[in-house]
């Protein structure tokens, strides 16, 4: 069983399949001081204001949770993305058929460096160890998101952190600013299917937008929890 715990908020976060977590903080300059102790902990990479653990074995927030403090930054074509896709490619090739054509293309490659030494009067020395990340390279290949559909924008970024980088748990600040309770409810159900959980963090409670399937810790103006 994997949960979170808070320094200003008594209710563990029991994480389950098919809910949707929200930390409410009404009081505006408590919610501003709140993200921003999330982000040091992320720069820190040490447990405070937040904790993760499993089984009564702390885990570090950073390993196992995305933050996105603002939707419209949600990208994928960062230099540590790539890195990590190039990889990925590499290794997921080796057990697969493509590595034949991969080959060949080597093979061809290399045939047609040897030729090209025609239009130059020196020597020249190349890497043989041709990889699929080579090729990559070459036609800058770069993981992209969706821009134009919300939803598959941030399932793409969803599934690209958790294979990349083992994260499955994504906190979210002001999630609810950017769906309505149709999309909110499909994105829930698409990160039930992946065993993924979502947190949203905000200063704004209203209990009719509450979802049934929604988990809701609330602090009032008075940082008073309100059961």
């Amino acid at each position: 069983m994997r949960k979170i715990v808070s320094t200003i908020f008594s209710k563990q976060i029991v994480l389950d399949k098919g809910n949707l977590y929200s930390i409410i903080i009404e009081n505006k300059l408590e919610f501003f001081r709140f993200i921003n102790m999330i982000i040091e902990q992320y720069r820190s990479k040490t447990n405070s204001v937040l904790t993760l653990s499993e089984d009564l074995r702390i885990i570090d927030l950073e390993k196992k949770t995305s933050l996105i403090t603002d939707f419209f930054s949600i990208n994928l074509d960062e230099r540590q993305n790539i890195n990590s896709l190039l990889k990925y490619v590499d290794k997921e090739i080796l057990n697969s058929d493509l590595i034949l054509e991969l080959n060949e293309i080597s093979s061809i490659l290399i045939s047609f460096i040897n030729k090209s030494k025609e239009l130059i009067d020196f020597d020249i020395d190349y890497d043989i160890d041709f990889k699929l990340s080579s090729l990559y390279k070459m036609l800058n290949v770069t993981p992209i998101t969706n821009d134009d559909n919300p939803i598959e924008k941030i399932i793409s970024y969803f599934k690209f952190q958790n294979v990349f980088f083992g994260k499955d748990i994504f906190i979210i600040i002001n999630l609810k600013s950017y769906f309505d309770r149709e999309n909110l409810s499909e994105i829930i159900e698409e990160c039930k299917k992946m065993n993924f959980n979502i947190i949203n963090v905000s200063s704004n409670y209203c209990k009719s937008e509450v979802l049934k399937n929604e988990v809701s810790i609330v602090l009032d103006e008075d940082l008073c929890e309100i059961v």
